[in-house]
């Protein structure tokens, strides 16, 4: 059978066991440059026993890099169509 969907699982589960089953690939295969940036579109946090944790500190920590959120009123139809423009100084 096939990989649940990620809606049913978010909904029954409450965590979002691929953004962090990505990241731990990611760190292990050790494909990630140090001076790499994250940006998540996953925005949220995770409770635990030490206190609150938000998915971009979760992100930083497996993969050792900095990692930033987006977020916006309507950036998903924008990111959809490809339309998103990121910059940085």
């Amino acid at each position: 059978m096939g990989a649940a969907r990620l809606d049913r699982v978010l909904n029954r589960t409450h965590w979002n066991t691929r953004t962090c089953s990505i990241c731990k690939q990611l760190a292990a295969a050790k494909v990630v440059n140090r001076g790499a940036k994250a940006i998540s579109l996953t925005k949220g946090m995770r409770v635990r026993a030490e206190g609150p944790q938000l998915i971009s500190q979760m992100v930083s920590r497996i993969l050792g890099i900095d990692c930033s959120v987006l977020m916006g009123a309507n950036i998903a139809g924008d990111i959809a169509k490809e339309e998103v423009r990121l910059g940085f100084m």
